[in-house]
């Protein structure tokens, strides 16, 4: 059974792909193969720091506290930054029309593994490395969802308190006949 295809909505774009199944000039190659390209690591620039991230170990927790202050002591580190500052410097601005916001580090509550919770420039990466480990952050764990379904559940953990739900956007979009392709696959 043959079905035919409806034509896209006018909206959509119909020029044809820049980029796609053309020849495109690699400009990097020379550079790569005489070993000549600078990466970040090769660059020294005077009173230059170095930067390490502490993250979260855990997907959903509350920050009770961070200790820095030991890490501020060893020598070589220049600053350490903690969801306090972020309060300070940065306005937690909105990323979605709903108004949801987010912030470069974890504000009074890590929403994921690996969200950063703490930084440190040192005079190098080594010191800033071993900056890290003096850092002493207490969590309060709070429940955690693993599967998008449990998230979406009424009685499921808010991720934003102040959202009415972990649903950050819904909306469908669809055109042609939806039916029939349903119907058919």
């Amino acid at each position: 059974m043959a079905i035919e295809i409806p034509a896209l909505p006018e909206d959509m774009p119909t020029t044809s792909p820049r980029f796609v199944g053309k020849e495109v000039d690699r400009i990097e190659d020379p550079g790569l193969v005489t070993g000549s390209t600078q990466f970040i690591d090769n660059f020294d620039l005077p009173g230059m720091a170095h930067a390490a991230i502490m993250r979260s170990p855990h997907p959903h927790a509350r920050i009770v506290s961070v200790d820095v202050s030991a890490a501020l002591q060893l020598p070589g580190v220049v600053a350490v930054l903690t969801g306090e500052d972020i309060k300070r410097w940065c306005s937690i601005g909105t990323t979605s029309p709903e108004g949801w916001g987010s912030t470069p580090m974890a504000v009074d509550k890590a929403r994921f593994v690996g969200e950063p919770v703490a930084a440190v420039a040192a005079s190098n990466r080594y010191i800033a490395e071993d900056a890290l480990e003096l850092i002493e952050v207490e969590y309060e764990l709070l429940p955690t969802v693993a599967t998008p379904d449990e998230a979406q559940a009424q009685d499921a953990p808010k991720i934003f308190e102040q959202q009415d739900s972990n649903v950050i956007h819904d909306r469908r979009y669809t055109w042609g006949d939806v039916d029939t392709v349903s119907y058919t696959h």
